[in-house]
C-alpha cells in the first residue's frame, strides 16, 4: 500500500503490521557493573539473550546475568535509587528462596542411648550406656592401672637405687684400692 492514509477509512478490515526490517535489531549490549544504561525499543516487546565468554571458570552460573526493569515508554524511568532497593530485596529473596546448602540435622533436646550413640558414631568414640556394672568395671580397671603404675614406679626406682649404690660401692672400692696401691708404693719408695 502506498497511501497508508487510505486504509483508515476502511471499516471490518483486520491490519497487520510487519516491521519493515525482519530481523532482529540489537538495542543494548553490556557487561560488568558498570556498563548498564538506560535504553528505549521502539516496539512493544523485547527478546533479552544471555551470553557467556565460554572460559569455563568455577562458578559459570553464579557470574553472569541480567536485571531489566521494563516500563512503559510513556512512564518515566524509575530513579536509580529505586531499581537498587528492588535489586537488593531481589538478591535477599532468591537467597532465601534457595535455601541453604549445609546438612540439616533435627535432634532432640534430651540425650537419650539413641542420639548419644549417633554423636560417639560420628566422632569414632566408643559408647558405652551407663550401668552398675558398667561403672564397676571401668573402677576396676582404672584401679588395676593404678596398681600397675604403681609396681612400674617402685620397679624402676628400686633399680635406680640399686645402680645408684652399685655405682657408689664400685668408686669407694676403686679409691680404696688405688688407695692402698698409692700407699704401698710410698713405703717401697721410702725404704729404698
Amino acid at each position: 500500500v502506498l497511501e497508508p492514509a487510505s486504509l483508515l477509512e476502511l471499516s471490518g478490515v483486520k491490519l497487520i503490521f510487519e516491521p519493515a526490517n525482519a530481523e532482529p535489531q540489537e538495542y543494548f549490549s553490556g557487561f560488568g557493573k558498570s556498563n548498564w544504561n538506560n535504553c528505549v525499543i521502539p516496539s512493544n516487546s523485547a527478546t533479552f539473550v544471555f551470553s557467556t565468554d565460554g572460559d569455563k571458570a568455577a562458578g559459570e552460573l553464579k557470574r553472569w546475568g541480567v536485571l531489566a526493569v521494563v516500563t512503559s515508554s510513556g512512564s518515566a524511568a524509575p530513579p536509580q535509587e529505586t531499581i537498587n532497593k528492588l535489586m537488593d530485596r531481589w538478591v535477599a529473596e532468591t537467597s532465601r528462596a534457595r535455601g541453604s546448602r549445609a546438612k540439616i540435622s533435627l535432634e532432640p533436646e534430651d540425650w537419650d542411648e539413641a542420639r548419644l550413640r549417633a554423636v560417639c558414631a560420628r566422632h569414632g568414640w566408643e559408647f558405652e550406656w551407663m550401668t552398675e556394672e558398667g561403672e564397676r568395671r571401668r573402677r576396676i580397671e582404672g584401679a588395676e592401672r593404678a596398681r600397675k603404675v604403681a609396681v612400674k614406679t617402685k620397679s624402676s626406682a628400686k633399680s635406680e637405687e640399686a645402680a645408684s649404690r652399685w655405682s657408689f660401692t664400685g668408686v669407694t672400692s676403686a679409691l680404696s684400692s688405688s688407695l692402698s696401691i698409692g700407699q704401698s708404693q710410698a713405703r717401697q719408695v721410702q725404704g729404698q
